[in-house]
C-alpha cells in the first residue's frame, strides 16, 4: 500500500496518550474492527508491529562546559511496510495529533533538508 492511498488519521492528545498504555489485546481488536476505518487500522497494527512505541530523529544541541542541553526539533514517526507515518504534533495545543503518511522518498528528502538546515548547509 502507498501512501497516497492511506488517509491521514486525526486523534485527540488523550487518545494519543492512552494508545501507550493500551492492552495490546485491545489493540488487536481494533485492527479486527471492520466497522473502524482501513487507515486506523493500519495504524493501530503498525503500532503493534512496532512493540507499541513510536521512533524519533532528534537534533540536540550540548554545550557540555555549562552541562546543558536543548532539543532542537524533534519527529516521531511509525514505520509501515512502504511508508512512514510521520507524528504530527503541531496542533497539540488545541488537543490535536495528527498520522500522516509519507512515502519514504519523501520522508527522508525532508529529513535531509531538515538536517542541512540544522547544520546550516542549506
Amino acid at each position: 500500500m502507498r501512501a497516497d492511498d492511506v488517509e491521514p488519521i486525526e486523534v485527540t492528545d488523550q487518545l494519543f496518550d492512552e494508545l501507550h498504555q493500551t492492552d495490546s489485546e485491545v489493540l488487536r481488536q481494533i485492527v479486527r474492527d471492520h466497522r473502524l476505518t482501513a487507515s486506523l487500522r493500519l495504524f493501530v497494527n503498525d503500532f503493534l508491529r512496532h512493540g507499541q512505541e513510536l521512533s524519533n530523529i532528534s537534533f540536540l544541541e550540548s554545550d557540555y562546559a555549562k552541562d546543558k542541553s536543548v532539543i532542537d526539533q524533534v519527529a516521531f514517526f511509525l514505520p509501515s511496510e512502504s511508508f512512514i507515518w510521520h507524528i504530527d504534533y503541531e496542533r497539540v495545543k488545541q488537543h490535536q495529533i495528527f498520522f500522516i503518511p509519507v512515502s519514504v522518498h519523501n520522508y527522508f528528502r525532508k529529513i535531509d533538508e531538515t538536517t542541512k538546515d540544522f547544520f546550516h548547509l542549506s
